[in-house]
């Protein structure tokens, strides 16, 4: 939010201003959202935080736990609404909330009304061998109370149960911010379809808004300044030619492809994260070539022969506004094809996709919907999340490889 709360200002005040703001920005557009969250107070499920801390546009880290009753962290209240807004919740549902408890579930509760029921459960340790880190006890409560019109995941997770997917009606709605892949998170309002879930919008958010971001337990030290590349899935094959990168030059590749300074584009990176398999993170102490460096918010490429590639922007003047034009940079011993494979992908986004958010499916492991035959997948432990762009051409996963 643009101003910090003062200190001398009481709870009405400051979730008015919070609400205030949201309505601004245009994240809360719903009538019943807007009731919601001008009549829910949020410092009374922060307990140990500041009023300021409380109704600032910001999570609040905490852990409350006493008997009968345990809050988990607060996700920043614009996220929250675009979550709520996506679930599009009606008096009288059934709803399940998965998460943190507390502030969302007494959000949902005002939405569903007297007439409905709002069951939560927190996302925590797994209870068995067989469940998803963090999902926990999660899918048994999903069993125990259904069937729901909505469930309404509060808490960045990176697996769908299938139990989640059985206990919807079979036209409700799932709405969650999932982790697609490397650090990509997206709030995605998916619509059960027998036994799939299909989006039916995609909304990119930060990286940790949920929960913390995946952990990378490999780094590569590149320099003695600090410079490293790290890794989600542990040590690469190549590490020993990857730890050499800096030694050679880079090699910059001109797209011709620009966005303006406040033009998104995160369906150019996801597109790029779920068609190259091979995926790290650059973090740099110095310009390499007089070029910016990597984007953050964007991966490196690696092509699993000591080379990678990554995409950076540099300003160029066209007329009154400012924009930039992607480069994608190599380095290694093949970093000019690297380099290359990398273009050719931003200037086919550009041509071809552009604005076009894919279509997201998620499936029992080992099913393949019809017309996905040739799309991106991930395969995570109890689910497979398929991927389709508009127009896109079929497969091409591993042009780096």
């Amino acid at each position: 939010m643009s101003e910090t709360p003062r200190v001398d200002e009481d709870p009405e005040t400051l979730r008015t201003a919070m609400v205030d703001q949201l309505v601004a920005s245009g994240t809360i557009t719903a009538p019943a959202v807007l009731n919601a969250f001008r009549s829910v107070s949020r410092h009374a499920f922060a307990p140990g935080a500041s009023l300021e801390a409380a109704y600032q546009d910001a999570a609040v880290p905490y852990e409350y736990c006493a008997p009968g009753v345990c809050l988990g962290p607060l996700p920043p209240p614009s996220a929250l609404a675009t979550l709520l807004e996506a679930g599009e919740v009606e008096p009288g549902m059934r709803v399940l909330e998965i998460g943190s408890g507390g502030y969302a579930a007494a959000l949902l509760a005002h939405l569903a009304g007297a007439s409905g029921q709002v069951v939560s459960v927190r996302l925590g340790t797994p209870r068995a061998k067989t469940d998803p880190p963090g999902i926990g006890g999660a899918t048994a409560s999903a069993r125990r109370f259904a069937p729901y019109d909505r469930i309404i995941v509060t808490a960045g997770t990176d697996e769908v149960p299938h139990e989640w997917v059985k206990a919807l009606t079979p036209d409700g709605r799932l709405v969650m911010p999932l982790q697609v892949c490397a650090r990509q998170q997206r709030i995605i309002a998916f619509t059960r379809d027998g036994d799939l879930l299909r989006s039916s919008s995609v909304i990119r958010i930060p990286s940790a808004t949920f929960g913390a971001g995946p952990t990378r337990p490999y780094a590569i030290r590149l320099d003695e300044d600090g410079s490293v590349l790290e890794f989600d899935d542990g040590a690469p094959e190549d590490a020993a030619e990857l730890a050499r990168l800096l030694s050679s030059s880079v090699v910059p590749e001109p797209t011709g492809v620009s966005v303006g300074a406040l033009e998104p584009y995160a369906d150019l990176v996801l597109y790029l994260c779920v068609t190259h398999p091979y995926l790290a993170h650059l973090s740099l102490t110095r310009r390499l070539g007089g070029l910016p460096a990597p984007r953050s918010e964007i991966p490196v490429f690696a092509d699993r022969h000591g080379s990678i590639a990554y995409l950076t922007a540099r300003t160029i003047d066209d007329g009154p506004w400012l924009n930039f034009e992607f480069v994608a940079c190599g380095l290694g011993p093949n970093g000019a094809r690297a380099a290359l494979l990398l273009a050719a992908r931003i200037t086919r986004w550009d041509t071809r996709l552009r604005g076009q958010d894919p279509e997201i499916i998620v499936s029992p492991i080992g099913f393949v919907p019809s017309g996905f035959e040739h799309e991106a997948r991930i395969v995570r432990a109890h689910s497979t999340i398929h991927i389709a762009f508009p127009a896109a051409p079929a497969a091409g996963r591993g042009d780096l490889a």
